[in-house]
């Protein structure tokens, strides 16, 4: 089939949404949002609110307008500031667990170390440091210091080399060490019972920074669900990771299941008490309903992790 997808101006772009049943209360209003953030994108926020079987045709055209949608769009703005913020004190966190434990254990360059880390994967991660590494060589300060001044080792210390790694690749340095005092010293600093499920969490977690770093919508988006061989590893008494316990399988992939992880991983640090209650204050002004499509429970205010 070929593409064959007609150029329309914001004018035409009104017009269009208005003839699929959608109100504007103010179109020049509405023209400037459109020029704004794009057709396309708010294409993304409407299509929930579409019945896309016949002819694209808002649904409860009665209570859906353009500036309801608007309002939605604007919300889950907001709800990416909060998790970008929250996820940065995770990301930073476990970069400096990482460090201090690591240094603690085998010194500046334990992870150049191969008895930190599983035997398959540690050329991997070695090329991950140096891909790391090569990519500031010309833009970091400390990094060119080290270099200009050292040369034995070549590879600079943990604490520079870890500092210019990504949340997602902290993660695989995490999930690629062997059971030493590096790794269960890091799953004891979160309390997290279970290292399994942490080399999870902070997998699906660095996916969910991309997202909101790079503006992907995220209020009704599916995450990564927990793994089978995670789920199975959970303990089904209670414990520090039950709240995520009382989910159905499929269910882990809504936002929900993961500001819990958020906020559980929040706990040994200062910020925790402010994400908690401003994300209650977020979802007390959650636009058309969609707290049901984020998967957040009636009751999950009066959930022991949001006390």
């Amino acid at each position: 089939m070929d593409f064959k997808k007609e150029i329309l101006s914001v004018e035409q772009q009104i017009q269009r949404l208005k003839k699929r049943g959608l109100k504007f209360k103010n179109e020049e209003k509405s023209k400037i949002r459109l020029q704004e953030i794009g057709y396309y994108r708010f294409r993304a926020y409407s299509y929930h609110f579409q019945d896309l079987e016949n002819s694209n045709q808002f649904i409860n055209s009665e209570n859906i307008s353009f500036e309801k949608i608007i309002e939605l769009y604007d919300f889950d703005k907001r709800l990416r500031k909060l998790l970008f913020g929250a996820l940065e004190a995770i990301e930073i966190s476990l970069r400096t667990q990482l460090i201090n434990f690591g240094a603690l254990a085998g010194g500046s360059h334990w992870h150049l170390n191969p008895e930190f880390f599983k035997d398959s994967q540690f050329d991997k991660t070695q090329e991950d440091f140096k891909d790391a590494v090569d990519k500031a060589i010309s833009s970091d300060r400390a990094l060119s210091h080290y270099k200009n001044k050292y040369n034995n080792p070549e590879e600079p210390p943990c604490w520079i080399t870890l500092d210019l790694m990504s949340f997602g690749g902290l993660s695989r340095v995490f999930k690629n060490l062997l059971n030493n005092e590096v790794k269960l010293g890091i799953v004891g600093y979160y309390d997290a019972n279970n290292k399994v499920v942490l080399e999870h969490w902070f997998q699906c977690l660095a996916q969910i920074r991309n997202c909101v770093a790079h503006h992907r919508k995220i209020y009704n988006r599916n995450f990564l669900a927990q793994e089978k061989s995670v789920k199975n590893k959970l303990e089904i008494e209670k414990n520090t990771i039950s709240e995520l316990l009382i989910f159905r399988y499929e269910q882990n992939r809504r936002l929900y299941a993961w500001v819990v992880v958020i906020q559980y991983l929040l706990k040994p640090l200062s910020s925790d008490d402010k994400f908690k209650e401003e994300l209650k204050k977020l979802m007390y002004h959650c636009p058309l309903n969609q707290s049901l499509h984020m998967g957040f429970p009636d009751d999950w205010k009066e959930r022991d992790i949001w006390k």
